[in-house]
């Protein structure tokens, strides 16, 4: 967050800011000789000014850092295989010792994104780490949010009640409840 507080503050240090006496003159003065010739461009270039900052903040996401610290982008290497963000999941009931499976959905932040599979950690006999793994691809990406939705297979389970935590890349999870007859 400072960071990016810092940039704008030094797009807005190219501003002064006038006094109401100084807007009063230079009102009174347009209104006499018309607009300055400069003035126009000083505005238009600082608006350009303004809106590449506000662009390449939007495309680094924010970069937001903690006070003292520069936080820098991460942008995985080719073929790399990284945890992917859950945003919804589904469980259907009914299930016996077959084979249970859950749906996941979520968003790639870039069309580089591609899922690969589901992680599953069985971590206790009745508690479960699932992750969704994607591959990345360099080269040519659409900036553009791409959704998923895909199965994933969690394998025999004993009967009972079972919590599975599904871990999303940013480090948060969501957790639900899955009963097997």
């Amino acid at each position: 967050m400072i960071f990016v507080m810092s940039i704008v503050g030094l797009v807005m240090s190219r501003f002064r800011m006038p006094s109401y006496l100084q807007v009063m003159a230079n009102r009174a003065r347009m209104n006499r000789a018309g607009p300055q010739q400069g003035e126009f461009m000083k505005i238009t270039k600082s608006l350009r000014n303004l809106s590449a900052v506000v662009l390449v903040l939007s495309m680094t996401g924010g970069a937001y850092a903690a006070p003292g610290q520069l936080q820098l982008l991460r942008v995985p290497t080719e073929g790399a295989e990284v945890a992917a963000n859950i945003s919804s999941v589904f469980v259907p009931s009914g299930f016996s010792n077959a084979d249970p499976f859950v749906v996941i959905s979520g968003l790639f932040p870039n069309s580089c994104y591609a899922w690969t599979r589901a992680e599953v950690t069985h971590v206790e006999p009745t508690l479960h780490i699932i992750r969704a793994m994607a591959r990345v691809r360099s080269g040519m990406c659409l900036m553009v949010i791409v959704p998923y939705t895909e199965e994933a297979q969690l394998g025999k389970l004993d009967a009972g009640e079972h919590t599975l935590r599904f871990m999303s890349a940013d480090g948060t999870y969501l957790e639900k409840k899955l009963t097997i007859e």
